[in-house]
C-alpha cells in the first residue's frame, strides 16, 4: 500500500512571493493623515472585538460536545477573520506613507491625493472627487480609488484633458475643469 502513497513537495516560488511583497512594501500605500487614522481606528475596533470573541469560545467550550458544537464553530470562524484582518489592515499601516496636507494650490496631474473637477460631457453636470487608495475610498464623500475604472482613467491627466473612461454600464465622457492638491 506504500507505493501508492505519494508525498507532497514542497511548494516551489515561496521565495518568489516574499519577493513580491517587499516589491509591494517598497512602493508604500499612500494615505492621507484621516484615512491613516480612520485605518488604526479600525484596528483598535477589532482588537476590541477579539475579546468578546474569545469569550464566545470559552463560552461555547463548556458545552463539552466537541462534535455538534455550531456557536464554537462559528466563534473560531469569526475569530480566524477578525485575526486576517486585523493582519492586514496592520502591513498596510506598516508601509503606509502619509500624503503631506499642503494648502489648496494648482496641481499639473492628477494623482493620488489631489482633488479633481469634472464636467460630463453629456449631461453638464459637474462632480469633484479626490483620488485615494483603495482602503481609504469612500464615494458617498467623494473619495474615489485610484484603482476603480474613474480613478484609473483619471490619473495623470491635466487640465482641459477630455476624458473617455470605460465603466459596466457603457461609457462616461468627462472634461477635467481642475486639479488641485
Amino acid at each position: 500500500m506504500a507505493a501508492h502513497l505519494r508525498i507532497p513537495r514542497a511548494r516551489r516560488g515561496s521565495t518568489g512571493a516574499a519577493s513580491t511583497s517587499k516589491n509591494d512594501q517598497d512602493q508604500g500605500t499612500k494615505l492621507s493623515q484621516e484615512g491613516y487614522d480612520n485605518l488604526v481606528a479600525q484596528v483598535d475596533l477589532l482588537k476590541g472585538e477579539r475579546v468578546g470573541v474569545v469569550a464566545d469560545i470559552k463560552r461555547a467550550m463548556e458545552d463539552k460536545d466537541f462534535r455538534e458544537n455550531a456557536p464554537l464553530d462559528a466563534a473560531k470562524e469569526r475569530q480566524g477573520i477578525i485575526e486576517s484582518r486585523i493582519r492586514e489592515l496592520e502591513a498596510g499601516l506598516a508601509s503606509a506613507e502619509i500624503l503631506a496636507k499642503k494648502p489648496s494650490a494648482p496641481a499639473r496631474k492628477a494623482a493620488v491625493g489631489t482633488k479633481v473637477r469634472l464636467k460630463d460631457l453629456e449631461s453638464g453636470k459637474k462632480y469633484t472627487y479626490i483620488l485615494v487608495d483603495v482602503r481609504e475610498a469612500d464615494v458617498g464623500t467623494g473619495k474615489i480609488s485610484t484603482t476603480s475604472p474613474v480613478g484609473r482613467g483619471l490619473l495623470d491627466r491635466s487640465v482641459g484633458d477630455e476624458v473617455t473612461i470605460d465603466v459596466p454600464k457603457g461609457k462616461l465622457h468627462y472634461l477635467i475643469e481642475g486639479v488641485a492638491t
